[in-house]
């Protein structure tokens, strides 16, 4: 995943994703996890047609622990996901990646992929 909005699932969707590795660049901002977190947890509004732009990631991710009492996870998930679109900012554009190296957000991320995988199954149980 290069989060350039062009990997496989893009032919089903209706309208293309955006290219993550330059949100810094298209918004003018180094720090794009703030954004990042904000469009998980609340989306990015509604069209005229009162349909979701992007849906809502936070709630998804509520509704999954909420069964299992886990909210400390949600936030974990939420600033792990901002934290890597926030690696993958392009360089070159003069807006830098964050300070993690690659190795500790992957283990974070294979850590949150880990606790998904076992609250979900916690929850079909």
């Amino acid at each position: 995943m290069d989060g350039k909005g062009d990997g496989p699932a893009v032919q089903f969707l209706k309208a293309a994703p955006p290219d993550l590795t330059t949100m810094g660049k298209r918004y003018n901002e180094k720090n794009v996890a703030l954004r990042v977190t904000s469009v998980l947890r609340f989306g990015t509004g509604r069209k005229a047609d009162g349909k979701l732009v992007m849906p809502v990631w936070g709630d998804l991710f509520y509704q999954l622990e909420n069964r299992n009492g886990h909210p400390d996870i949600v936030r974990m998930r939420i600033s792990n996901l901002s934290e890597y679109v926030q690696s993958m900012q392009t360089k070159s554009a003069g807006f830098a990646g964050s300070d993690i190296t690659d190795d500790q957000l992957t283990r974070r991320t294979q850590n949150s992929a880990g606790l998904l995988v076992r609250s979900t199954h916690q929850s079909m149980v």
